[in-house]
């Protein structure tokens, strides 16, 4: 069967430039990795951290993930790989493209690739500027069903035999609800590490392994250094469900299941525009774990959960039949509103505003939705 792959025409020219990027990674370079703070971007970043070491007999030099609610780069970041001379930085699950500048500030000094698949938001011209996503190599997969785990695989699989890691492609797929393209592969996978199948991948080994990277990092965002320095030195899935990382579980569901028992009590429903908006203030950083499950139980609803964040509101948005893009429906309600931000892929997004803006993005995200209607 074909490579996914390999299908448009720019294929061959951008995997070409993706090998020769990796294969210039030299011992003497230092490499800093940029992944993002889910499942998914610890998985990425555990798989393209094997490959170079694989490659070029040496681990990278630093690990980096935006600080506090920031999601991309931020010019702390930037001026501390600086400092640590770094050469080479690598990115992946973040669409730091959206930043086009802070990449641009990194080149000065480094050669930069973006292992993405998120929305495409700019065209560098810069020569070491790299963007790979799944989109610019092919048009038959959505992006959003081609993890960063899972593309990090595909891609890096061509140049260094990565095989073992299969079971972390698996999870980030699972993790993000990315499993459809991929099913006869991820049945494989469970079966080459004795996992017993069943009907909702959640429930598997590999898909717990998803689940305990999740509770951890929601509990306390200050657990990402450790949650993948776990994840990087675990030889299968079950390391990982062993680990310290599986205390932080049972309360995180407590927290999820009381949230989902008060949606009915709490949440604003529209159903002339097919929209949950849920206010919620959990203890732990659950809000995109609670869209993510509340869009399967509302396949055709927009579910629009908002939180607070000192004197930010962050915002998720789901949406599982992909109806209405939740990209483009956060960025139009995020219009207009200073400091505001959005981002992600159709069927889920997320965003961040200031919170004396509430009633205006409620106002706006209305207005959004009741376009989005119209237009279809």
């Amino acid at each position: 069967m074909r490579s996914p792959l390999e299908g448009l025409p720019a294929a061959k020219r951008l995997l070409r430039q993706y090998d020769a990027f990796f294969k210039g990674i030299t011992r003497d370079d230092k490499v800093a990795l940029f992944h993002d703070k889910d499942p998914d971007g610890i998985s990425a970043g555990v798989i393209i951290a094997n490959q170079v070491r694989r490659m070029r007999g040496k681990r990278i030099d630093m690990r980096l993930h935006a600080p506090g609610t920031a999601y991309s780069l931020t010019p702390s970041l930037v001026r501390r790989m600086r400092r640590a001379h770094i050469t080479v930085l690598i990115i992946t699950d973040v669409s730091a493209d959206h930043e086009p500048v802070l990449v641009r500030a990194v080149a000065k000094f480094a050669r930069v690739i973006i292992i993405d698949h998120h929305k495409l938001y700019t065209a560098f011209k810069e020569k070491n500027i790299l963007v790979i996503k799944p989109q610019l190599l092919q048009d038959t997969i959505k992006p959003s069903t081609w993890c960063a785990a899972k593309f990090a695989y595909d891609l890096g699989n061509r140049l260094v035999d990565l095989t073992d890691l299969d079971w972390l492609a698996a999870t980030g797929s699972i993790a993000d609800i990315a499993t459809a393209p991929w099913r006869p592969w991820l049945l494989r996978v469970l079966r080459r590490h004795h996992a017993t199948l069943k009907k909702d991948f959640f429930t598997t080994i590999i898909g717990q392994v998803a689940v305990t990277i999740n509770s951890a990092l929601v509990f306390d965002s200050r657990h990402v250094p450790m949650a993948f320095r776990i994840v990087h030195g675990a030889k299968g899935p079950r390391d990982v469900l062993r680990s310290q990382l599986r205390r932080y579980h049972v309360a995180v569901q407590r927290e999820i299941d009381k949230w989902i028992g008060m949606l009915d009590t709490r949440a604003d429903k529209h159903p002339e525009h097919q929209l949950i908006v849920y206010y919620v203030e959990p203890k732990f950083h659950i809000k995109s774990t609670l869209s993510t499950i509340l869009s399967l139980k509302h396949p055709t609803t927009t579910l629009v959960l908002l939180g607070p964040d000192h004197d930010m509101v962050t915002v998720s948005a789901r949406r599982h039949d992909s109806k209405f893009a939740m990209n483009e429906l956060l960025e139009c309600a995020c219009r207009g509103i200073k400091g505001a931000s959005a981002g992600g892929h159709i069927p889920a997004a997320g965003g961040r505003f200031p919170k004396k803006d509430l009633l205006r993005f409620r106002s706006q995200l209305l207005d959004c939705v009741a376009a989005a209607q119209k237009a279809s």
